[in-house]
């Protein structure tokens, strides 16, 4: 692992799932939809518990003016269909209190830098590109945005491809 200089980190439910170790000293911050996420994790969820009572791990809600920011930057990026709402969460937090994110996911990690994020990417590589996503059309080419699913000039279904920026 990297990156692991942070007084604080702000960790996605992947950070979870791996077995994120969490050191004494640091502080922890997730969202309540990623707890919910894991909350089935029974063998941890004492653990949580016992973290947040202690104070080294916080449950909190981004603010609104960061979840805005994260969800145009993915609407722009092309990943907004591909996020879940704890997904925007866990982003818009990580941006709100400028700690690295702790996520394997691919679409998080890709919003997360476009936003000037730090990301800590545990059981996979971390991605080299920022990429755009956009629709297109196989047979007459047209480019669309993510949302369009059905080309406008001969009605096929688009198609997602990336654009390295």
């Amino acid at each position: 692992m990297k990156n692991l200089d942070s007084e604080a980190f702000v960790l996605d439910s992947s950070a979870f799932y791996s077995g994120f170790h969490l050191s004494n000293g640091k502080k922890y911050y997730t969202t309540p939809l990623i707890l919910d996420e894991v909350r089935h994790l029974k063998n941890l969820t004492s653990s949580y518990d016992a973290l947040i009572i202690s104070e080294s791990l916080f449950a909190l809600e981004p603010n609104v003016d960061s979840v805005s920011m994260t969800r145009t930057t993915a609407f722009s990026s092309g990943d907004i269909d591909r996020l879940s709402d704890a997904d925007i969460s866990i982003i818009s937090l990580s941006y709100q209190l400028g700690y690295p994110l702790v996520s394997d996911d691919y679409c998080v990690q890709n919003v997360s830098k476009i936003m000037g994020i730090k990301i800590i990417s545990l059981g996979i590589s971390e991605i080299s590109k920022i990429r755009k996503w956009i629709n297109f059309c196989k047979t007459c080419g047209k480019g669309y945005s993510p949302k369009i699913t059905e080309c406008t000039i001969c009605g096929n279904k688009t198609r997602r491809r990336y654009k390295n920026k």
